[in-house]
């Protein structure tokens, strides 16, 4: 399965939620049009969703089919009520103002904004982590209030709890203080498990453990020891190793699935999975790129799928979030890995956000598996290096306006009514989009597959488009 320059190829899925969509469409692009197929895989939280689906081929055409079956799984995990629990006490207080403002807080804190004034997204921050957002605010996108005049004023604004960590505030002020030694969780992921080992199906395609464990993939999803404070792997044989992601941990029984579940085991919002008597929780916490462990099991051509945004276009409440809580920092600092001699890393990442990490709207989800789609092509494309810029800010922009004409459409179905002024704001939208994609095209850059549509139709949705809305938006 090596490369056809006969390099060990490796590839390295980062966590980031429901915005490993962008890692799905990178994948399309890696094995469908360069017929990439993985001898290293090395995952964390999503990306090890993702990386478990597609290290069960071996062959090229294994792989493409397996990567349309990790699509289908990450669209099916939108329907939360099927694919994850509440956990008992959460779900006691169903009805009340408590249990929903946990859910707003789990769900729609971190929807990536399209407002570029950093004084209001900081003000705005700061009133969600004061009072929470209104239903209007969250609905529109829109950013509203006077931002702070003065740095030290952010930088007080920076210094306060982020809006997640206010869910263990709540979840506290409910019921106790720790469970198990760890902040109570909101959520479970025990029908995701369920599926995945073959039992209920909820729309999770089950996971085979014999395809998974066969010789020719090495397999490594990262997971967080809370009592050791380090990062440990579980193997395609479900054992788990120390960071030197090759050395057993003895007396631990375990299998591939339980690594998986604790590699996506996000603090707060999923309760942390007890392995040979230790807490193990998301890998993201210090690992969320695991791109040494790679290196560590002789990769010589290795590909990095970047779910978050390592280096962003522009200011957010997202960034904000993530450089309050060093998460930017991390990434980096897992990117800033000394290869051996011939070893190349190629670091395919998104610069825009495009779906919070529990943001569960399909159609988002859909935008930014074409936004992955387009920006691997662009870094595998092998144009004039002066070229990519201007193809990156046309693939940024043909994402924001796809985001905005997604925001317009979806309050339009949400109320049943499609306005004038707002139908003539979506056209323009629309052909602000044709325009990019043909400008990329122009550019040398394929389009991913229903790009032609992109500013005539609409975006994929929930919902049905009710039948009185014009079908063509051109």
């Amino acid at each position: 399965m090596a490369d056809v320059d006969g390099a060990k190829v490796g590839f390295v899925l980062a966590g980031g939620g429901f915005k490993g969509a962008f890692e799905v469409g990178a994948l399309q692009v890696l094995v469908g049009a360069h017929a990439m197929v993985p001898d290293v895989v090395t995952a964390t939280s999503a990306g090890a969703v993702l990386g478990t689906v597609l290290s069960q081929g071996r062959t090229l055409e294994e792989c493409r089919r397996l990567i349309e079956v990790a699509k289908g799984d990450l669209m099916a995990m939108t329907d939360t009520s099927r694919v994850f629990s509440e956990q008992p006490w959460l779900a006691g207080l169903e009805g009340t103002s408590i249990a929903s403002r946990i859910h707003s807080l789990v769900t729609e804190h971190g929807r990536p904004d399209l407002d570029d004034d950093w004084d209001q997204l900081v003000a705005s921050a700061a009133a969600d982590l004061e009072g929470g957002s209104s239903a209007e605010h969250r609905g529109s996108g829109a950013i509203s209030g006077e931002g702070p005049a003065s740095g030290a004023e952010r930088r007080a604004v920076a210094d306060r709890i982020h809006p997640f960590e206010k869910v263990g505030e709540l979840v506290r002020s409910v019921r106790g203080d720790r469970e198990h030694g760890v902040g109570r969780s909101v959520l479970t992921l025990d029908p995701f498990e369920e599926s995945v080992r073959g039992g209920t199906d909820v729309g999770i395609a089950p996971i085979d453990l014999v395809a998974v464990a066969r010789p020719g993939l090495q397999l490594r999803l990262a997971v967080t020891a809370l009592k050791a404070r380090s990062t440990r792997y579980i193997t395609q044989d479900g054992v788990l190793v120390d960071d030197d992601a090759r050395t057993p941990v003895p007396d631990v029984e375990l299998d591939l699935i339980d690594g998986m579940i604790a590699s996506a085991s996000v603090p707060g919002v999923f309760p942390a999975r007890e392995i040979g008597g230790e807490l193990y929780v998301d890998g993201g916490c210090l690992q969320n790129i695991p791109l040494q462990a790679a290196v560590d099991l002789g990769a010589e051509r290795i590909f990095t799928l970047v779910a978050c945004p390592v280096k962003p276009a522009k200011k957010s409440v997202s960034l904000w979030a993530a450089e309050s809580l060093g998460y930017l920092s991390m990434q980096l600092d897992n990117l800033a890995v000394v290869l051996p001699d011939g070893v190349t890393n190629t670091v395919i990442e998104p610069t825009i956000d495009v779906v919070g990490s529990f943001e569960v709207h399909i159609g988002l989800m859909n935008i930014d598996i074409d936004y992955g789609n387009m920006r691997a092509v662009e870094v595998m494309g092998g144009l004039d290096e002066a070229v990519v810029p201007i193809a990156t800010a046309a693939s940024d922009s043909i994402t924001l306006h796809r985001q905005l004409c997604w925001q317009l459409e979806d309050h339009a179905i949400s109320s049943g009514t499609m306005h004038g002024d707002v139908l003539d704001r979506l056209r323009v939208l629309k052909r602000s989009v044709q325009a990019g994609v043909e400008a990329r095209t122009a550019l040398g850059f394929a389009a991913p597959e229903g790009a032609d549509r992109w500013g005539q139709t609409w975006e994929l949705h929930a919902a049905d488009v009710p039948a009185h809305f014009p079908a063509d938006l051109t």
